[in-house]
C-alpha cells in the first residue's frame, strides 16, 4: 500500500479556501498527524512524510519509499485520508461545472 497524500495546483489562487483545508486536516484525522501546505502546489500529507522529505533533502519520492516501508502507518494514513476527504466534501461549497453557481 502506498502512503496516502493529496497534491494539486489551482490555475488561479483560491486563498479563501485555505481555512477549509486547514480545518479538515486539523479536525478529521484520528490516527496520524497531518499537514496542509499552500504554495505553488497545495498539499495534504502526513507530517511524517513531510519530515522524511526534509531529511532526504526534499526528495519527495525517496521519502515516500521510506515511509511506505511501514505498512501499518500507511493503513492508518489511508483511513485518515478517507476522513479528511469526507470532511472536505461536507464543508466545501459545491458549484456546478457549467455556471460556477451553487449546484442544484
Amino acid at each position: 500500500m502506498q502512503i496516502a497524500h493529496l497534491g494539486w495546483r489551482f490555475a488561479e489562487p483560491h486563498d479563501e479556501c485555505k481555512p477549509i483545508f486547514e480545518a479538515a486536516v486539523r479536525d478529521a484525522p484520528r490516527h496520524v498527524e497531518w499537514e496542509f501546505r499552500a504554495a505553488k502546489n497545495w498539499l495534504i500529507l502526513p507530517a511524517r512524510l513531510s519530515e522524511q522529505s526534509r531529511r532526504n533533502g526534499d526528495h519527495f519520492s525517496e521519502a515516500q519509499a521510506t515511509v511506505t516501508e511501514d505498512q501499518e502507518f500507511c493503513i492508518l494514513a489511508s483511513k485518515d485520508m478517507d476522513l479528511i476527504l469526507r470532511e472536505l466534501d461536507a464543508k466545501a461549497p459545491c458549484t456546478s461545472p457549467t455556471n460556477d453557481g451553487p449546484a442544484q
